[in-house]
């Protein structure tokens, strides 16, 4: 009995550690050089771009090659995959969830546009599934009349707050095991007959 106690109790703690050990969030960020044509509507990539920096996490997917999906400037385009970059058992993607903002700047004397957003990162590794959580991202999308692009990601996690009902469960199941282990000293405790 008291071998089982101790068994519970440690599953008890390891159950309540494991899903924050299951995976992390993307860090880091991309700059990404291509080619495209453009309107005040959207962007045509015309070519892959490639990754020209990388940091944080992100770091292992620099100088690789990118297909660069084209899109448009406006509410359709979220939902859309921006960018996939497959690096041997790794693939990551970024997907828009909202363009915030789009313009031109004068300024440069030249046709320009420029692209600002956000979007969530996913970085699946095929041989551990669970590395990453899917992470919240911005990014920015400069071209010109060159037909050159140049896209910078930043992937910054969001702060993992615990839900109630996780926070309920877990304060249940350890109340539940001192409550067992005093009621185990009291019998231990007693006089035998």
């Amino acid at each position: 009995m008291k071998k089982l106690m101790h068994l519970l109790i440690v599953g008890t703690v390891l159950g309540a550690f494991a899903p924050l050990a299951l995976a992390s969030s993307i860090t880091g960020s991309l700059g990404i050089a291509g080619s495209d044509t453009f309107t005040s509507n959207g962007v045509d990539f015309t070519s892959p771009g490639v990754v020209i920096s990388a940091s944080g996490s992100l770091a292992g997917f620099a100088f690789q090659p990118v297909t660069l999906d084209s899109f448009s400037f406006n509410s359709s385009a979220d939902g859309e995959t921006l960018f996939t970059i497959v690096d041997g058992n790794q693939s990551l993607t970024f997907d828009i969830t909202d363009i915030t903002s789009s313009g031109t700047n004068s300024s440069l004397g030249f046709p320009n546009e420029t692209v600002a957003g956000t979007g969530v990162l996913t970085d699946i590794v095929f041989t551990h599934p669970t590395d990453f959580t899917p992470t919240d991202g911005t990014f920015t999308i400069s071209t010109n009349s060159n037909g050159s692009t140049t896209f910078a990601l930043d992937a910054s996690p969001v702060a993992v707050t615990p839900e109630p009902s996780s926070l309920l469960l877990l304060g249940t199941g350890l109340f539940s095991g001192a409550g067992i282990l005093i009621r185990k000293r009291r019998i231990l405790a007693q006089p035998r007959e």
